[in-house]
């Protein structure tokens, strides 16, 4: 997603249209959010960017991938799932990989709303990340 595109997609994530993927650079998957609202506030008009990152962290930007150079190769290095908890955003790492174990580790489980949604979508899926959890003691 790039700046003008950001309030369409924004827009048709929450207003109905359930499911989608994109890819933002930012920093860290805390900074998704923001940098999705500034790209948002470009075209200048009166949105309160406080509000905007709300609805994005609870209808945009549901999970998270974070990308790291490893080894001369980009890999998937955490899986976060968004929460706006009391004005600010929580990043709830799921799945995190630790290059010096060279391990996938499992520090938190999805929110109940999370487990929900996949669930509806992804009975087997949700099964899977079941298995996993019990694995890692989640």
């Amino acid at each position: 997603m790039r700046d003008e595109d950001a309030n369409v997609y924004v827009r048709a994530c929450t207003r109905g249209h359930e499911g989608s993927l994109t890819s933002v650079h930012a920093n860290s998957l805390e900074d998704v959010p923001d940098t999705i609202t500034d790209m948002c506030m470009l075209d200048g008009r009166g949105m309160n960017p406080a509000r905007m990152t709300r609805r994005i962290a609870e209808h945009v930007t549901q999970i998270g991938l974070e990308m790291r150079m490893i080894g001369g190769v980009r890999k998937l290095v955490r899986i976060g799932e968004y929460e706006w908890k009391d004005g600010e955003i929580e990043v709830r790492d799921v799945m995190r990989y630790e290059e010096r174990e060279g391990r996938w580790r499992f520090p938190e489980p999805f929110s109940e709303r999370a487990l929900a949604r996949i669930a509806r979508m992804d009975p087997d899926g949700l099964e899977l990340v079941r298995r996993l959890a019990e694995a890692e003691g989640c």
